[in-house]
């Protein structure tokens, strides 16, 4: 089974700091315990040499032949008691015993190596040194040992106690590293998720929002600043869309309405019922672009308190005639009284374009209600419905269900979509097993309002 990295940036990073001070602990430790066994030794090494040199020099024969040592008197103790198993000894080229000092161990001494020159060696607890030597011509090897477990032998002792606190401090500090690591990374992430946040918060409504670059780091810094100029780049571009399209609504009013005012003139009665219709459908269309360019440069304006069961009952009354021309009845259920906050404008004008396509996409005699229950009011109708396909397809702006129409631009639903924007709110589109619901659910009433 293959392990995969986390993908936490932080995870990474102190994963590899952990291994990292496992494996420099574990190597600090063995180089730490060499380099220490080298220094005792060398400093082993130079005691047992001096002490050798010393039984050299204190080394003789007597007129019988025989072998002694006459050490200084300050020598003497060291070898007199066996305090911390020191001994000495004289071997010859043979590896015969010649003399040695009382408690020394000859079993280690004569096992001793002799080469032709200085040498240090180690038999379990005891370390010695064997010394090549000529003493009244003769050639001899003199030996010195020291019990490393010995009373006065303190230096393992120091070794081991060294290196215990040494291991103790340094996973102290590494310890210490990576906590500090861990929590500098975490206020570096921080600093990235909130700035992250923030950029969640940038759409439509308020493209004049920016990041903040004060508190990431600086490598995120020139990433903050792109995100900052791309905002700037869109919110220019967007302004340009909206003041086009308010511009072109407007200019196109007027030789709109002087071809209205020249309709008199035509004598076909039929020309003159096409010529209509199709100017009163590029007034629709042009209205429908001045309100959604307005609506694209409003943000969340001051709002109050408004009844969307008394904005219903409003715009069912002022559509009411022009929908039972067309055959369609209209009927309003729900609470007497369903405060949200809002602009009445503007929930009129979503109420109004709901009911408007209600009336468009549906035969005469469907039944359109409106209903306003909780902070929702809906549109529905028992007309032929929407299909799933078409479902996602239409907030979509310039898109239309029935392209054979010619009174509609697709951008009714688009105004209402950018309304509930506007509010905080969202629209929402539910298929009946016969008809259409669409519902507009705005953000529940903050306490203490009325």
């Amino acid at each position: 089974m293959r392990i995969r990295p986390p993908r936490s940036l932080i995870a990474r990073i102190l994963l590899a700091e952990i291994a990292i001070i496992l494996l420099a602990a574990l190597l600090l430790w063995q180089v730490t315990a060499e380099l220490l066994d080298r220094t005792v030794d060398r400093f082993q090494e130079r005691g047992l040499s001096e002490q050798a040199f010393a039984v050299l020099h204190a080394a003789s024969i007597d007129r019988r032949g025989r072998w002694f040592v006459q050490l200084p008197v300050q020598l003497q103790p060291i070898y007199s008691t066996g305090y911390d198993g020191r001994g000495y000894m004289l071997l010859d080229p043979a590896g015969r015993q010649l003399t040695s000092s009382r408690f020394s161990q000859p079993q280690i001494a004569l096992s001793a190596p002799r080469p032709g020159h200085q040498s240090l060696f180690h038999r379990g607890e005891i370390t010695g040194l064997s010394l090549p030597a000529v003493i009244a011509g003769r050639q001899v090897w003199i030996v010195v040992t020291l019990n490393e477990q010995g009373p006065g032998a303190i230096i393992d002792d120091v070794v081991r106690a060294f290196l215990l606190d040494y291991v103790g401090i340094l996973f102290g500090l590494l310890l210490l590293l990576l906590t500090v690591n861990g929590l500098v990374l975490t206020r570096m992430v921080r600093a990235v998720t909130l700035v992250s946040t923030a950029a969640k918060g940038i759409g439509t409504r308020a493209l004049d929002r920016r990041l903040d670059e004060s508190g990431v780091p600086l490598e995120i810094a020139p990433l903050v600043r792109a995100t900052n100029d791309l905002v700037d780049r869109l919110e220019a571009s967007f302004r340009l869309h909206t003041e086009f399209s308010a511009n072109l609504a407007h200019e196109l009013r007027t030789p709109l309405a002087t071809l209205k005012a020249q309709l008199d003139g035509i004598e076909d009665p039929q020309l003159k019922i096409r010529t209509g219709l199709q100017i009163d459908r590029i007034a629709h269309i042009l209205s429908q672009l001045r309100d959604l360019a307005a609506l694209e440069d409003m943000g969340p304006n001051q709002t109050d308190s408004i009844d969307l069961a008394a904005i219903a009952i409003e715009v069912i009354a002022r559509i009411a005639p022009r929908a039972m021309m067309d055959g369609h009845n209209l009927a309003f259920v729900g609470d007497a009284k369903v405060i949200v906050q809002g602009n009445a404008m503007l929930v009129d004008l979503a109420l109004t374009n709901l009911v408007d396509n209600a009336i468009k996409h549906t035969p005469g005699g469907t039944l359109i209600t409106v209903e306003a229950r909780q902070a929702t009011v809906s549109v529905s109708d028992n007309g032929p419905g929407v299909s799933v396909a078409q479902a996602d397809l239409l907030t979509r702006r310039y898109w239309r269900a029935d392209w054979e129409r010619t009174d509609s631009a697709g951008l009714g639903l688009s105004i209402v979509q950018r309304i509930m924007d506007v509010h905080g709110g969202k629209l929402d589109l539910e298929l009946l097993p016969v008809g259409a619901l669409f519902r507009l659910d705005f953000p529940p009433p903050v306490t203490g309002r009325p």
